[in-house]
């Protein structure tokens, strides 16, 4: 144990480094060496049983590394149609075991992670399976004339009606909570404002538990001129289809559009929210391909300053977009293009024009077959950095099993469910502050101890407890403002 946490690190001896792997069709000795070793110690642990040596000790001691170590999560940026190369990766990755459980997307790229974090194992295996029947038709206009028609009459290329149809036909009814609990896998959604100021936020089963996938989904598309902005819906208590906002907000106008104008690759989000330190990243845009492209073709160093500069440029300018508005369209310029390992797509001069239109069958499959091709060149930084990550899991996940079953066994392991839509009661969730000696109050013995204090706490200010209800019974007051 001391060996492990002594020396498990993400990039150690520079391991983690994506150029290093750029020459080597397979992982270098000294890093599979190191990596099987590591391997052998987390099973080794995993199987000892020994007096001196615990279930829960063992557990708590794999949390806390895996904890370290951090985790990995694929990215898929926007694209447009272009964004059937995700697939491909995607599909590269299910097929050596790397696919990432955190899957974050923007735009078309939501459309792929959405697929992904709705269907559990077997029928994400059923679905690439048949990748050749994967529909990403989602434009409603595929001609010159249809655009300008459409343009004229409606001040967009696209009939946003015909998206959010089809998305909900692909995704079906299921919210972030929802799409978790099925799948076990955390899907992240990007999404940028269209009516105020406030910045772009990341949905997911945390910060939006009941949103409707296919409608964040449909908001993440809408891209200016291409798309009207839309409306973010979910599914309140009662199972009834309203609109997500803050109810002192329904009066006023509140939508949303396109993730890729403000957050393509929303990195910090997922860093802060779920420990993420390493990035896959699946890049589709129009105009960046060509820019990473170009990178790879001149010397690198080269590269990065040329890179370096226009983005400084970018965010030089933007300063002055509250007096010009439009230049906040250079933020789509000045973000983050590349993770630790970046597929990106070949570029074409057809590409601009394919990116707004339904890909063909045939377009389908060539753009499919690219994102492996691509992918497979990668899989060895991947490997290099994902496979003691996976052994931590498979460790994890067989040590949570063992606990879960002993306490069972004693009678002390109880799960309550909710069973009206099908999420689980939050009795579970602790705030951060519960244990903290510094706050002044009391530590809670028990999380029932801990919501009658908040109970109690909130029977002062509610409304709706008469003064009689509060001085004739207390215990009627706390259940007052429980209700």
């Amino acid at each position: 144990m001391f060996a492990v946490r002594a020396d498990l690190l993400r990039n150690l001896g520079n391991m983690a480094n994506s150029e290093l792997h750029e020459h080597y069709p397979v992982v270098p000795e000294p890093i599979r060496e190191y990596i099987e070793e590591v391997q052998m110690h987390l099973e080794a642990l995993t199987n000892y049983e020994g007096p001196d040596l615990l279930l829960e000790e063992k557990l708590s001691f794999l949390r806390e590394t895996r904890h370290a170590f951090g985790r990995t999560a694929l990215v898929l940026s926007g694209g447009g149609a272009l964004g059937a190369f995700h697939i491909g990766v995607v599909k590269a990755l299910r097929e050596q075991k790397l696919l990432p459980r955190i899957v974050a997307g923007s735009s078309v790229g939501s459309i792929v992670a959405a697929c992904v974090g709705t269907r559990n194992d077997a029928e994400l295996e059923e679905l690439f399976d048949n990748a050749e029947k994967f529909d990403l038709s989602f434009f409603s206009n595929n001609t010159a004339a249809e655009f300008v028609k459409h343009f004229v009459r409606h001040g967009t290329l696209q009939d946003a009606t015909v998206l959010s149809r089809r998305l909900n036909r692909l995704l079906g009814n299921a919210t972030f909570l929802e799409a978790f609990q099925h799948s076990g896998r955390i899907l992240n959604v990007a999404v940028c404002p269209a009516d105020t100021n406030e910045p772009p936020r990341v949905l997911n089963y945390l910060t939006a538990p009941h949103v409707y996938v296919w409608s964040a989904v449909s908001c993440s598309s809408a891209f200016p001129l291409l798309f009207a902005p839309q409306n973010l819906f979910g599914r309140n208590q009662q199972g009834a289809e309203v609109t997500f906002s803050a109810e002192s907000m329904q009066e006023s106008q509140r939508r949303w559009r396109d993730g890729s104008l403000e957050e393509d690759l929303p990195m910090r989000s997922l860093s802060e929210m779920f420990n993420v330190n390493y990035f896959l990243v699946s890049q589709t845009n129009p105009h960046i391909v060509p820019a990473l492209n170009l990178k790879k073709r001149v010397n690198r160093k080269l590269g990065n300053i040329l890179e370096a500069e226009w983005k400084h440029r970018c965010r030089a300018c933007q300063q002055l977009m509250y007096v010009f508005p439009v230049l906040r369209w250079l933020k789509v310029f000045s973000q983050t293009w590349e993770g630790d390992v970046t597929m990106v797509l070949p570029s074409s001069y057809m590409q601009l024009k394919k990116s707004i239109t339904n890909p063909t069958n045939k377009d389908l499959l060539d753009a499919c077959k690219q994102g492996e091709q691509v992918t497979w060149a990668k899989l060895s930084a991947i490997q290099a950095n994902c496979g003691i990550e996976a052994t931590l899991d498979a460790c994890m996940l067989r040590l949570s099993e063992m606990v879960a079953a002993q306490k069972q066994v004693q009678g002390l392991y109880r799960v309550a469910k909710n069973g009206r839509n099908g999420s689980s009661v939050m009795h579970q969730r602790i705030p951060s502050w519960i244990n903290l000696a510094s706050m002044g109050g009391a530590r809670p013995s028990s999380i029932c101890c801990f919501l009658l204090l908040i109970c109690a706490s909130y029977a002062a200010v509610i409304p709706t407890c008469s003064s009689a209800q509060a001085a004739g019974s207390p215990s009627l007051a706390v259940t007052s403002a429980v209700a």
